[in-house]
C-alpha cells in the first residue's frame, strides 16, 4: 500500500531499469564540438560504441559511404552542420539502410517536411532522452515517408 507521501504512479518502478545500447555502433554527426562530446560520453556510458564524430556534411558522407570504414548501426544527426542542411547526410543514411535520429534546435518537422518518418530530438535535450531515442530506433532502414526505398 502506498503512503500519502509516495506520489509515484501506481505500477511504475521508482528506479526503472536503465536503457542499454550495448553492441550498437552510433555515428554522431554534429558541428557543435561540446555537444558532440557530451553525446559521445552519454552514448558510451549507455554501452554504445562510437565509430566516429563527423562535424560537416562532407565528413559525414565520407564516413557513411566508405566501404572499408567502421560499421555504423545507427546515427544521431544535427540538422544544421556549419550552416549547411544535413539533408544529403539523411539521404545517404537512408540509402545505406542506417536508421537515425535528427537532433535540432529548429522546428525539425518544418525543416524536413514529409521527407522522412524519423524521430526528432529537440535541443536542448536531457542525456536520457538521447539514449531512449537511439534505443528506440528500428532495426531496418530509415525510409522516406512515401514508402519508396532508396536502398539499391
Amino acid at each position: 500500500m502506498q503512503s500519502q507521501h509516495d506520489l509515484r504512479p501506481i505500477g511504475l518502478p521508482s528506479d526503472p531499469a536503465p536503457v542499454t545500447l550495448r553492441g550498437r555502433r552510433v555515428l554522431i554527426v554534429e558541428d557543435e564540438a561540446l555537444l558532440a562530446l557530451l553525446m559521445e560520453d552519454t552514448l558510451r556510458d549507455a554501452g554504445a560504441e562510437i565509430p566516429g564524430i563527423a562535424s560537416s556534411v562532407e565528413d559525414a558522407l565520407n564516413r557513411i559511404t566508405t566501404a572499408d570504414g567502421p560499421r555504423i548501426d545507427t546515427a544521431v544527426v544535427g540538422l544544421d552542420l556549419g550552416g549547411q542542411p544535413a539533408i544529403p547526410v539523411l539521404d545517404a543514411l537512408a540509402a545505406a539502410g542506417i536508421p537515425f535520429v535528427v537532433a535540432t534546435g529548429f522546428n525539425g518537422m518544418a525543416a524536413l517536411g514529409d521527407r522522412y518518418a524519423v524521430h526528432i530530438l529537440q535541443k536542448p535535450f536531457a542525456p536520457e532522452e538521447l539514449v531512449r531515442a537511439v534505443a528506440a530506433l528500428p532495426a531496418g532502414a530509415a525510409m522516406p515517408r512515401d514508402g519508396a526505398s532508396s536502398v539499391g
